[in-house]
């Protein structure tokens, strides 16, 4: 499925004062393991993890504005053991905590709310508490199939088998971005469980739910808090009871809990019973969404959202035609909103469009910035002699540098005579025609032109 840049803009990669110099990391190369990297870092950091798989006990990041990341060609695999989840972060990071181009799998919830019997365990694979991280790229899901030793444990979780995110404080909203969840099993909330309340926003921008299970509701996400939902796709997951709750595919506590849509695609999520719906509790969506028990929705140009075939309605892909967009944004449906400057005007309404510092050619043209020196015709900033030529040009005025030698001389005098059929005089005022002799010549050219007025 092709990616999309949404309108909603969100500034979730601002980063925190850093030391002087980040350095990188590496693993194995310059630390043994993921945890000794990690002690090893300073804010701004990036640990930069070899290909293959990584046996982890909890990870924590311990505050630290640092990106942990993988190979980009996903070909990185962290994986838990049975002592917590694969990823603990819980000392207040925020979205400065990148995890990036990793798969996350394995890992056991953390216990809690008393003693075994009376708690619950939450988060099989991420558990994120009172902080908000950010994640890129991530495949979460339970075991894989590349674990030789049977290192890999994935316990029983009660709420959130791929991810459980607490958090009630401002400016600790966590983030995933373009992440696939997949496989992961929960009583509630099978690839996600959002707890908390509203103080932030857990933000979902281009993620994939599928595959998940859940007892009860939220197979793919159950939320007691804001959850934003950007250009993502949740389908094909199971809740294989009914007799709590309703949403296969979202969850929401109650109607005071917003779980916002926006190009949100959820379709095909199953379950026992006959009360098993897409979505339930309390949530809003804007109007460009796909809401069905099924996903067999037109694709034109197959980029894997519904195509819109009337004005507004259950669907997705405004421009069903162009498989880049899926909005007209400012260009229209078949025309990139291409910015080559980066000057914030696109290109198809960018008369400049490799001119930063305009966006029309003006009086100097583009590339050329416009001078405010009246009468600088050459855009040199200077008037001068040359803008003087320009101008005389402009009127029809032909330059008294005839020969172009940038001297106004009598060679220049010689050119315009001719161009007057205006005989140079020779030697003697009377040698009219200039043949070096004053004779009947002469005076014949002298009478031809006898009586003729001068004047106007």
């Amino acid at each position: 499925m092709t990616l999309r840049i949404h309108a909603i803009v969100l500034s979730l990669a601002s980063l925190n004062a850093f030391h002087a110099v980040a350095d990188t990391i590496h693993v194995p190369g310059d630390q043994p393991t993921i945890a000794a990297a990690i002690s090893a870092a300073s804010n701004g950091d990036v640990i930069l993890i070899a290909s293959g798989l990584h046996h982890v006990s909890q990870l924590n990041p311990a505050g630290k504005a640092i990106t942990i990341q993988g190979q980009p060609d996903g070909s990185t695999i962290v994986e838990g053991d049975f002592s917590g989840p694969t990823f603990v972060i819980e000392n207040g990071e925020t979205q400065s905590t990148l995890i990036k181009d990793l798969v996350i799998q394995g890992g056991d919830g953390r216990y809690e709310g008393g003693s075994w019997g009376g708690g619950s365990s939450n988060g099989g694979r991420i558990y994120v508490y009172e902080a908000g991280p950010r994640f890129e790229n991530c495949v979460i899901r339970p075991c894989g199939e590349t674990d030789p030793d049977d290192w890999c444990y994935s316990g029983y979780i009660d709420y959130g088998g791929g991810a459980y995110i607490h958090s009630y404080s401002a400016g600790r909203g966590a983030s995933f971005v373009n992440c696939t969840f997949t496989g992961n099993e929960a009583t509630e909330g099978g690839a996600i469980y959002r707890g908390g309340g509203d103080g932030n926003t857990l933000t979902l921008i281009n993620c994939t739910f599928s595959g998940n299970e859940s007892y009860y509701q939220g197979a793919g996400l159950s939320a007691q808090g804001r959850v934003d939902l950007i250009g993502c796709t949740i389908s094909g997951n199971e809740m294989r009871s009914s007799s709590y709750g309703n949403g296969a595919g979202i969850a929401a506590a109650d109607w005071t809990t917003y779980v916002n849509l926006y190009d949100t695609v959820v379709c095909g999520n199953y379950g026992t019973g006959i009360s098993v719906t897409q979505i339930s509790g309390g949530y809003w969506t804007s109007e460009w969404n796909y809401v069905s028990s099924t996903c067999d929705y037109p694709d034109q140009d197959e980029d894997g959202y519904p195509d819109c075939v009337t004005d507004g309605g259950n669907c997705v892909d405004r421009c069903p035609e162009d498989v880049d967009k899926i909005e007209p944004g400012l260009c229209g449906c078949g025309v990139a909103d291409t910015d080559t400057d980066a000057d914030g005007t696109p290109d198809c309404h960018d008369d400049c469009p490799e001119d930063p510092l305009k966006t029309a050619p003006g009086d100097c043209g583009c590339g050329v910035a416009d001078t405010n020196v009246q009468g600088d015709l050459d855009c040199d900033g200077d008037y001068d002699t040359a803008d003087i030529t320009l101008g005389m040009g402009d009127f029809g005025i032909q330059s008294a540098d005839r020969n172009g030698d940038g001297v106004y001389d009598a060679a220049d005098v010689r050119i315009a005579m001719a161009e007057f059929e205006i005989v140079e005089a020779g030697a003697c005022p009377a040698d009219t025609n200039g043949d070096g002799a004053v004779d009947g010549q002469d005076l014949a050219a002298v009478l031809a032109n006898w009586g003729l007025a001068c004047g106007p």
